[in-house]
């Protein structure tokens, strides 16, 4: 057998191989289950009726949890704009190293101007509260 024929057979077992690889991972593990009959559907809203009950939304929030809490994302935006403009802004065809500088700087300003809060001051306990209610 040459060179080149051994070589042929070398690729000819290995895609073998892996066909048979893919076939056997693709097949095994995997059975075709039977759709549950009527019967064995539960009925969740006889058992649990609460789940019949209509999620939560923004609308149907406690209004000033809500309210208060947009206040102090527009008040954070507000404080934010005020940094960049204190920070300057990325130049047009500004390298990675400038955008991540000006990134850090930013966060810096940031942290200066909120120096004195409280993780939780935007979303206070009851907002929390919302939001895990939400999802």
């Amino acid at each position: 057998m040459s060179v080149a024929a051994s070589d042929v057979m070398a690729v000819r077992t290995l895609a073998v191989g892996l066909f048979a690889l893919v076939v056997c991972t693709s097949a095994c593990g995997r059975r075709e289950e039977p759709p549950p009959e009527a019967k064995d559907v539960p009925v969740l809203a006889k058992e649990q009726p609460e789940l019949l009950k209509e999620p939560p939304s923004l609308m149907s929030a406690d209004n000033s949890v809500v309210t208060d809490f947009e206040q102090r994302v527009r008040d954070f935006l507000k404080l934010r704009e005020a940094a960049e403009g204190r920070v300057g802004s990325i130049p047009n065809g500004a390298t990675p190293e400038q955008i991540v500088k000006r990134q850090h700087a930013l966060g810096a300003e940031i942290a200066k101007q909120r120096a004195g809060a409280a993780p939780g001051a935007i979303f206070v306990p009851g907002m929390q509260t919302y939001i895990r209610n939400v999802v």
